[in-house]
């Protein structure tokens, strides 16, 4: 899954991102052979060294960080501290579980999301050592920041041009099957509600395009990755939105839901990609 296009030009940093993609092929190989006797401490063995090695690996990134004067550490800073807690409270679920591989699977597709896209979408970011200008305040258009959004999210974790997505704007929801989740994005002038359908098909092509995983029915894996893939595509919406107002933003964990309980809304986008089709829709 490592790709020599996602180094960040600082050689400790990046061989520490190396290593913790290795983790994760890893993982994918012991989950692959769950019936194996020594399944459950190999999968234990994994967990410890993830959990130290990210404390250690987040210490010498934020220090660079520091060092180049790079003005989004606050903020990169707390997604750190958010994965640790939510390593930590998987290996929880891991245990009460007793590694089941239905868990190990909800924990690889996260992880693996999470992953690819802060390594290669928000580290690459580090090596700037002057922030842009910031930008004036304008009237919220949360619209015009989805569409950004998606295009960039989708190109980054499943390596699709973003010139070959294309979004059409609806005036109501389409009846779309699959996988739905809902967000809300929290901000001073008001919230905003973030709806998101994942065909079967994109759900699928954008887990194999991460992992190489081949999946042909919805699991706990899949789930997860697209639980993680709208909370990217929120809390980009959220920083997009409090770059261009001067207020500050914030994404929800996404909850999956049953796509009959999402009303219908007057602004939505029909993306189509060539993984397949999904839908993004805001209130």
């Amino acid at each position: 899954m490592w790709k020599e296009t996602y180094r960040i030009g600082y050689e400790l940093v990046d061989e520490q991102h190396k290593t913790l993609f290795d983790t994760a092929v890893i993982m994918k190989e012991i989950l692959g052979n769950a019936e194996q006797p020594d399944y459950v401490d190999k999968i234990t063995d994994r967990i410890v060294f993830l959990k130290g090695y990210c404390l250690n690996h987040f210490k010498d990134e934020e220090e660079y960080q520091k060092n180049v004067g790079f003005e989004g550490y606050p903020e990169h800073k707390k997604k750190h501290d958010k994965l640790v807690r939510d390593v930590l409270a998987y290996e929880k679920e891991l245990v009460a579980t007793n590694f089941s591989e239905e868990t190990v699977g909800k924990f690889f597709g996260f992880l693996t999301t999470w992953l690819i896209y802060h390594v290669c979408g928000e580290d690459q970011q580090i090596p700037k050592r002057k922030a842009e200008p910031t930008a004036e305040k304008s009237d919220i258009n949360i619209a015009d920041h989805l569409q950004v959004s998606i295009k960039k999210v989708i190109n980054i974790l499943a390596s699709v041009p973003e010139k070959t997505i294309i979004l059409v704007v609806c005036n109501e929801r389409r009846k779309s099957t699959g996988i739905g989740f809902h967000s809300v994005v929290t901000g001073a002038s008001g919230n905003k509600n973030v709806g998101i359908v994942y065909s079967d098909k994109i759900a699928f092509g954008i887990l194999n395009a991460m992992t190489g995983v081949s999946v042909h029915e919805m699991n706990v894996m899949v789930h997860s990755a697209m639980q993680e893939v709208s909370g990217i595509i929120s809390a980009h919406i959220a920083g997009l939105l409090s770059k261009t107002t001067g207020s500050d933003y914030e994404a929800a964990t996404p909850e999956m839901v049953q796509m009959e309980t999402l009303p219908s809304v007057s602004q939505s986008f029909y993306v189509r990609t060539t993984l397949g089709d999904m839908e993004v829709f805001i209130y």
